[in-house]
């Protein structure tokens, strides 16, 4: 439910107010249930990465996901995919770690996500909800929470 492009680089030294220069960035597409489904993937298993993106991260994710082959159903939404950057210090192998929270999903995004995942998990053995919620998503929604199934069922 909350995707990111997780951006990671490497310095010399990061220091508080400084520009910290960075070289080598790594773009990956993240965010629990990508990571799952890539690995998944590698692994051999039968996978659908279903997830909400939006933006030209979004974008970047979608495209990422779908050059490691795993095959992905995108739930467009109004809102920029979050990112994450995570800089390697080089001279003490200290590893810094920033991650955005993500954009908020309306009730029809969330429904539309939750159609989706529904529909997958009919034909799925398994199905794996994994990773962080973005801003206003109900703790429980992973669980199809009634407040979910009733937005689900009106749109």
């Amino acid at each position: 439910m909350n995707p990111a492009l997780d951006i990671t680089s490497d310095a010399e030294v990061v220091r508080h107010t400084d520009k910290v220069r960075c070289t080598g960035a790594r773009y990956d597409p993240g965010g629990g249930g990508i990571n799952v489904a890539r690995v998944a993937h590698t692994l051999g298993a039968r996978v659908s990465a279903i997830f909400p993106a939006g933006g030209p991260a979004g974008k970047m994710v979608a495209d990422l996901v779908a050059q490691a082959g795993v095959p992905l159903q995108r739930i467009g939404i109004a809102g920029t995919t979050r990112e994450s950057f995570t800089v390697n210090e080089l001279s003490t192998g200290k590893q810094f770690r920033f991650v955005l929270q993500g954009p908020e999903l309306s009730d029809l995004e969330q429904a539309q996500c939750l159609d989706l995942v529904r529909a997958g998990a009919a034909g799925a053995q398994f199905v794996v909800a994994s990773g962080s919620l973005p801003p206003g998503v109900p703790s429980d929604w992973y669980s199809g929470s009634p407040t979910c199934a009733k937005t689900s069922a009106r749109h």
